[in-house]
């Protein structure tokens, strides 16, 4: 079973500092399949890639810019009313191992009930299938320049958990 971590890979300089969410990707050493991508359309194809290769998927992590209830690939933004238009009746269910975990690493991603929607949105495509965990921030973050991670250091993390089937077995805040 595969890591897949996949991210925004739009160039973005500020004051002269190289602030994109690539660049702290790009840092990690860590195994995984990498599936940079710069638009919705470049996502898509990105996950249909590993439809293809029959890949099994154990965790997915999307790396993006976000805002509450949504996440910004370029130009693109995905917000839960979004989601099944976009990603819905494309097979990526087929994707997800049993019990597999999809994390949304960007800013506000979870934050309010634009949030929660969200992270039912994207578990009801993506894991209908065999169930599993849908986890985003509440706060915002920002880039280790050491290591590349992600550091969140107020707010929440959110959860939302799926039985086969699709059902919401529970909403988790910590």
């Amino acid at each position: 079973m595969a890591m897949v971590h996949l991210y925004d890979n739009t160039p973005s300089t500020r004051f002269g500092i190289d602030n994109s969410v690539a660049s702290g990707a790009n840092a990690r050493s860590e195994d995984r399949i990498k599936k940079p991508v710069i638009n919705v359309n470049e996502m898509r194809q990105a996950l249909d890639d590993l439809l293809r290769t029959n890949t099994s998927v154990e965790q997915l992590l999307i790396e993006t810019h976000g805002g509450p209830g949504k996440i910004g690939i370029g130009v693109d933004v995905i917000d839960h009313t979004f989601v099944n238009s976009w990603f819905g009746d494309r097979g990526y269910e087929r994707l997800f191992a049993s019990s597999a975990r999809i994390l949304f690493n960007g800013c506000n991603v979870a934050e309010g009930a634009n949030g929660w929607r969200f992270l039912e949105a994207f578990g009801t495509v993506f894991l209908k299938l065999n169930g599993g965990q849908v986890t985003g921030w509440t706060s915002g973050g920002s880039s280790n320049p050491f290591n590349g991670h992600v550091v969140h250091l107020w707010g929440d993390v959110r959860s939302v958990f799926f039985a086969p089937g699709g059902t919401i077995l529970e909403r988790f805040e910590q």
